[in-house]
């Protein structure tokens, strides 16, 4: 400031104008929802800070950060998750904090992920010799299952000891005694299950015998 009459008279002082920080969600809705078989989520933000964080609550670490880094000027960028496939076989959910420390402007999502049951066998019937042998089954499915064989059908045994084939697909194994009876062939049905989500599966065993 000068007086326009005495230029020796003056005073100066400085103006410091601070930015609104902004971290927001632009999508409709701040809630995500995933199938069961996990994918990516895009959350897309407008943000005027550099650096945010992604912190994903809850100890769920089920949600991983793919891709996410802060802007400088309110401008479009975008957080990216990875859910992983869900195996709990419960609904599940998580919140997801994105967070800019030195300003402490922050948003948060909530990002839920559905199950869906499904149980089914590669295969629903076999056959095998009179001398016996192991019947081995592929099971493709994402909950816990029962192998229930027919009490009167000794002749079959379920082994415990089940093997994993991939993410999907358990190998439920079956122990077939000798056929000795002097018969064509004898059949059991038996029931691989999940009765908690209504799953069931029937599958047809079948021993034949040569006539001598």
């Amino acid at each position: 400031l000068r007086d326009v009459k005495d230029t020796e008279a003056s005073r100066s002082f400085t103006v410091i104008q601070y930015q609104n920080d902004v971290i927001r969600v632009t999508d409709e809705s701040n809630t995500y929802e995933v199938d069961s078989e996990g994918g990516q989520v895009v959350i897309n933000l407008e943000s005027n800070v550099s650096d945010y964080s992604v912190q994903i609550g809850n100890s769920a670490d089920w949600i991983t950060v793919s891709y996410g880094s802060g802007t400088r000027g309110l401008v479009p960028s975008k957080v990216v998750l990875n859910v992983a496939a869900n195996r709990t076989e419960a609904e599940r959910s998580a919140q997801v904090f994105i967070v800019d420390e030195e300003s402490g402007a922050k948003t948060q999502v909530q990002i839920k992920q559905k199950f869906t049951s499904f149980l089914k066998v590669q295969q629903t019937s076999y056959t095998i010799d009179e001398n016996g042998g192991e019947i081995r089954i592929n099971v493709n499915t994402n909950v816990t299952f029962d192998c229930l064989v027919n009490p009167i059908d000794s002749w079959v045994k379920v082994i415990r000891n089940r093997e994993t084939v991939d993410e999907n697909t358990v190998c439920q194994k079956l122990s077939i005694d000798r056929f000795t009876e002097k018969e064509q062939k004898r059949v059991s049905k038996v029931s691989i299950e999940n009765m908690s989500f209504e799953e069931q599966v029937i599958v047809t065993i079948t021993q034949t015998r040569d006539l001598y």
